[in-house]
């Protein structure tokens, strides 16, 4: 739910969000630390049609399977801003998906992690604010 202009909330999360500030923040949610941008068949499907190609293609060149699941890979070589997403576009610092990216991304900083800690939240995302 939209409380301002964009400040966002969502139940049982302690914080906002303001996604004006993704302009300013120059992709912190695309890198960092070595993790899982976990996809459903929806996203894949929906990615797929985005970049025109076929699943084959896309999962040989975009997927990395871990379990019965399917995540986004990463870039090979860390950079200074540690590891990149494959589709973090690192010359206009924005994900070159952004239109389909997947729902992790979308939901993100509402993520149930970081309903317990929000520590490592503050220090990456400068659109989130502790609620009163």
């Amino acid at each position: 739910m939209k409380t301002k202009k964009s400040l966002i909330t969502k139940a049982g999360f302690n914080f906002a969000f303001d996604e004006d500030a993704c302009s300013s923040c120059r992709g912190k949610c695309c890198c960092g630390q070595t993790g899982y941008v976990w996809l459903s068949s929806y996203d894949i499907d929906k990615i797929v049609l985005f970049l025109k190609t076929n699943f084959v293609d896309f999962k040989e060149k975009f997927l990395r399977k871990k379990g019965n699941k399917f995540a986004l890979k990463e870039k090979d070589n860390p950079t200074e801003n540690g590891f990149e997403c494959i589709f973090f576009d690192s010359i206009k610092m924005e994900c070159s998906i952004y239109e389909a990216r997947p729902a992790q991304c979308k939901e993100y900083p509402f993520w149930q992690e970081f309903k317990k800690d929000i520590t490592f939240l503050f220090k990456e995302c400068p659109g989130v604010t502790l609620l009163k």
